[in-house]
C-alpha cells in the first residue's frame, strides 16, 4: 500500500511538472496570429506598359484586431490607402479598389477565448503606367491601432514599355552581375550601397532618339540605376555569327547614346572592345544610358591591297540635325596606268574597241538587218529586170 501510494504521489508530481511547462510555453508564445492577408495572382504578371491589371485581396480577422487602414505598395513606394470598406484615404491616381464581399461572426478563435471573426474581399485595378519597367514587387500592410503593422505576401510584376522586346530589373547589394538576353553587367555602386539596375531591350532604335549610319547588331538596351548611383560597370554584349554578317568583326564595338549632343559615341581601347573568341563586345563605364554595337561593314575585297581614305561626316537625323567625323576606306584597283607614254596605245585600243563595238551594236540591231536585207532584195530584181530587157532586144535584131 506505501510503495502503491508513493508511486501515486510521484505520477501527481511529474504530471504537475509537465503541465506547468506545457502551460508555460503557451503563455510565453502567446495566442496564435489570427489575422492574414493575402494578395493574390494578377490578371497579367508581364503587361505591357500602359495596361491594367486586376487582383484580388483577402483579409481574414479571427482575433479582437481594429485595423486602421490598408496601404497598396510597388516596392517601397505608396500607391494607395484605403480604409475597411474599400474607400480611398489618399489620392490613388491610377488604382481602383472594389470591396467585393464582408462578413462577421463570433466564434473561438486561436486566442484563449471567445472572439470576433471578420472577412474581407477586394478588387484591386492598377494601371501599370503607375509602376516601374521591369519587376515590381507589390504588397499591402495593414496598420493596426497597436501600431503594429501586418505585411501581406508579394506578386512580382514585370513590366516592359511599348515596343520594347523584353525588360528586367535585378536589386544589387553593393556590387554583383545582372543579365538579360545578351547583355551582362557586372558593376559596383560607391559606397557599396544597395541599388536597382533596370534593362530594357528594343529591336529598333528607340523614338526621339538619332538614327546612325554604321550597321549593327539591331538592338538597343537601356540600362538605368536607382536608389544609389554608379561606381564602375563592366557591360558586355554576346553576338553570333550569323547576327553580324556582314560587319567587321574586328571592329564591332559598344557605343552609348549622348541625349546631350543626340550623338552616339564609341568606347574603344582601353575602355572598349570585342572578344572574337568568345562572341562579346564589352565595355567599361561609370555610367548608364542607351548602349548598342556598331560596326564597319566588311570591306569588299579588291585587285590589290592598296587604299586610300576619304575623310567625310556622318549626318544624323535628330530634332537637331547634327554631324558627326568618319573616315571612308575605298578599295583601289589595278587597272590605272600611270605611265603618260601609254595613253596613244590606249588611245588606239580604245578607237578600235568603239568601231568594233559600234558594228557589232549595229549588226546585233534587228531593224537595221530587215533593211539591207530589203535593199539587197531589191538590187537583185533590179539586176534581173535589166538582163531581160537586153534579151528581148537582141531578139528582135
Amino acid at each position: 500500500m506505501q510503495k502503491t501510494s508513493k508511486l501515486a504521489g510521484k505520477d501527481k508530481i511529474l504530471s504537475i511538472i509537465i503541465t506547468t511547462f506545457i502551460l508555460g510555453i503557451l503563455i510565453l508564445s502567446g495566442p496564435a496570429n489570427a489575422l492574414a492577408a493575402k494578395l493574390n495572382n494578377f490578371s497579367n504578371e508581364n503587361p505591357v506598359k500602359g495596361d491594367k491589371i486586376s487582383s484580388t485581396f483577402e483579409i481574414t480577422n479571427q482575433e479582437k484586431n481594429t485595423i486602421n487602414k490598408i496601404v497598396l505598395y510597388s516596392d517601397n513606394k505608396n500607391i494607395c490607402e484605403f480604409n475597411l470598406n474599400g474607400e480611398n484615404l489618399t489620392l490613388c491616381n491610377g488604382v481602383e479598389v472594389d470591396l467585393i464581399s464582408s462578413s462577421y461572426g463570433y466564434g473561438y478563435g486561436y486566442g484563449y477565448g471567445y472572439g470576433n471573426k471578420e472577412n474581407y474581399q477586394y478588387n484591386i485595378t492598377i494601371d501599370t503606367n503607375l509602376l516601374n519597367n521591369g519587376k515590381n514587387k507589390l504588397r499591402t500592410e495593414l496598420a493596426l491601432d497597436d501600431g503594429k503593422i501586418h505585411k501581406s505576401n508579394e506578386q512580382i510584376i514585370k513590366v516592359t514599355p511599348k515596343d520594347a522586346t523584353s525588360a528586367d530589373s535585378e536589386e544589387i547589394q553593393g556590387k554583383g552581375e545582372v543579365e538579360m538576353n545578351n547583355l551582362k553587367i557586372n558593376l559596383t555602386t560607391k559606397n557599396n550601397e544597395n541599388a536597382t539596375v533596370t534593362m530594357v531591350e528594343y529591336s529598333s532604335l528607340p523614338a526621339n532618339t538619332s538614327a546612325f549610319t554604321l550597321n549593327g547588331l539591331g538592338k538597343y538596351y537601356q540600362i538605368d540605376i536607382s536608389n544609389s548611383s554608379l561606381d564602375e560597370a563592366e557591360i558586355r554584349i554576346s553576338y553570333s555569327h550569323s547576327e553580324i554578317q556582314g560587319l567587321d568583326e574586328s571592329n564591332l564595338r559598344l557605343y552609348f547614346y549622348n541625349s546631350t549632343s543626340n550623338l552616339w559615341e564609341k568606347y574603344d581601347t582601353p575602355n572598349g572592345g570585342v572578344n572574337t573568341q568568345d562572341n562579346y563586345v564589352w565595355a567599361i563605364t561609370n555610367h548608364f544610358s542607351l548602349w548598342s554595337v556598331f560596326a564597319p561593314s566588311t570591306p569588299s575585297p579588291s585587285n590589290s591591297g592598296g587604299h586610300y581614305s576619304n575623310t567625310g561626316k556622318i549626318t544624323v537625323t535628330s530634332p537637331n540635325t547634327t554631324t558627326q567625323d568618319f573616315t571612308n576606306t575605298v578599295p583601289t584597283g589595278n587597272n590605272i596606268n600611270q605611265n603618260p607614254n601609254s595613253n596613244k596605245n590606249q588611245n588606239a585600243q580604245n578607237l578600235n574597241s568603239g568601231i568594233t563595238g559600234a558594228a557589232t551594236g549595229l549588226l546585233g540591231n534587228t531593224n537595221f538587218l530587215i533593211t539591207i536585207l530589203f535593199i539587197v532584195i531589191l538590187l537583185v530584181l533590179l539586176v534581173i529586170v535589166v538582163v531581160m530587157r537586153r534579151r528581148n532586144r537582141r531578139k528582135r535584131y
